[in-house]
């Protein structure tokens, strides 16, 4: 599983203060932004140290510590507050904390916000925002509210976690069938790139399969809740010892056993519980009502049952098919690995036995 977006922080009103302000420049919509001394381990209530939760029409970003020092890029937004409030240690907080959340904002992000503000303008134009001008501006009109605890509420079941979740699946292919795609750069042939910079290949015969797996994407190893996949000593292996095949053969045995119980059950359920039902729809002669309408059974028995059962006969026909045909195979590796046993057991008694002297 990946987790694409961290969900709402988990913040005491107790500590932090809410400020609200409309933004002309990105839909009029608001700009929330909850405000307080930095939580963390080393920070005390005296510390110019902050934490700011800022949440607009760009998104949200949380920034647990920020330090508020003079000496910071991200100071300039200060400058450009009203001089009434460039003395007031929030206002300072607020402007350097909103100019911090213009910087983390993606390239796409704000280049859709400037042509959706562009669009109100008579003249067509995207106006400068995300600046340290448009930052204390946005500061310096900042309202404190109390409906703090409300609004971390409101904001917590909104912006959960997003995971994204899927199967892993090994897809086995014949030798030699995945090739690198290549294309004609001038005189040259290179190695094919699709748009997502991620490289091509042809799949031979199976490409309308594996088309239908979706299109190649590159998640990045911190984002994975689970341990990548790693190549053993058996996948580099091209041959398989004898043991390793007892120890195959042994796993296809227990699946075939649950393959047929599964079997059994589907014919059941196909063939006599399924049966039943449909014959049980009639109607009650008492009240003229269905007692089981055609409908719900139709739902309760669909007709995908009797594919899925088609399917798992198939299926269980060549696992049978394929134990048989191996099965001289399989007893002769048995007999041999066993009597390489008692011969290594043998020669060991004997080396036991020998005097020492």
């Amino acid at each position: 599983m990946a987790l694409l977006s961290a969900g709402f922080p988990a913040l005491d009103p107790e500590v932090v203060s809410l400020y609200c302000t409309r933004d002309p420049l990105l839909e009029n919509l608001p700009v929330l932004i909850f405000y307080g001394p930095s939580t963390t381990s080393n920070a005390t209530r005296s510390s110019t140290r902050v934490q700011a939760h800022i949440y607009s029409l760009a998104g949200f970003q949380s920034f647990p510590r920020l330090t508020i020092a003079p000496t910071s890029p991200l100071y300039a937004a200060v400058h450009h507050l009203p001089s009434d409030k460039q003395g007031d240690e929030v206002y300072r907080g607020l402007a350097v904390s909103l100019l911090s959340y213009f910087a983390g904002l993606s390239r796409s992000v704000k280049e859709i916000t400037k042509e959706l503000a562009g669009r109100r303008r008579a003249n067509r134009v995207a106006p400068t925002i995300f600046d340290e001008m448009h930052a204390g501006e946005l500061a310096s009109n900042l309202v404190k509210l109390d409906n703090v605890g409300e609004m971390v509420r409101l904001l917590s079941s909104v912006l959960r976690p997003q995971c994204l979740s899927w199967i892993d699946v090994d897809v086995v292919l014949p030798t030699q069938t995945i090739q690198r795609a290549v294309t004609q750069d001038g005189p040259d042939i290179v190695p094919a790139v699709g748009d997502d910079g991620l490289p091509l290949y042809h799949y031979s015969k199976y490409g309308s399969l594996i088309d239908q797996l979706g299109h190649p994407a590159f998640l990045p190893t911190s984002k994975l809740r689970r341990a990548p996949s790693r190549p053993t000593a058996h996948s580099k292996s091209r041959s398989l010892s004898k043991e390793q095949k007892i120890a195959i053969r042994r796993e296809m045995c227990e699946l075939l056993d649950t393959e047929k119980r599964y079997v059994a059950k589907l014919h059941n359920l196909v063939d006599e519980i399924a049966v039943d039902f449909r014959q049980s729809v009639q109607v009650d002669t008492s009240n003229g009502s269905l007692r089981l309408g055609k409908d719900a059974v139709g739902q309760l028995f669909p007709g995908s049952l009797s594919n899925i059962l088609a399917a798992n006969d198939g299926f269980l026909a060549e696992l049978e098919d394929v134990l048989s045909t191996t099965e001289d195979e399989a007893i002769q590796d048995i007999e041999d690995l066993a009597g390489a046993k008692l011969q290594l057991e043998s020669v060991n008694a004997t080396t036991r036995r020998r005097d020492p002297t």
